[in-house]
């Protein structure tokens, strides 16, 4: 996927009760301005820790981490 400023892969499973895993996270290595490698230091940590996840009824995937942090990924239509 794409973070703030780098791409980023990781292995992960899922179950049928909304459980998730993910297997060590790798990035590629730009350097953006400091608020975004902050923002996408943030975002790859909640996909680091996950613990679950579910779709709402838009379609949207939120994802939370062991400490209840989410993150919210959508669609972007142009």
């Amino acid at each position: 996927g794409m973070a703030a400023c780098n791409s980023y892969f990781a292995g992960y499973e899922t179950d049928d009760n909304g459980a998730l895993t993910t297997n060590a996270i790798g990035s590629t290595k730009k350097m953006c301005p400091p608020a975004l490698m902050d923002l996408e230091g943030k975002f790859l940590k909640v996909i680091g820790t996950a613990k679950s996840y579910t779709v709402d009824g838009n379609g949207a995937l939120m994802i939370t981490a062991a400490d209840g942090k989410t993150v919210k990924a959508v669609k972007i239509t142009k």
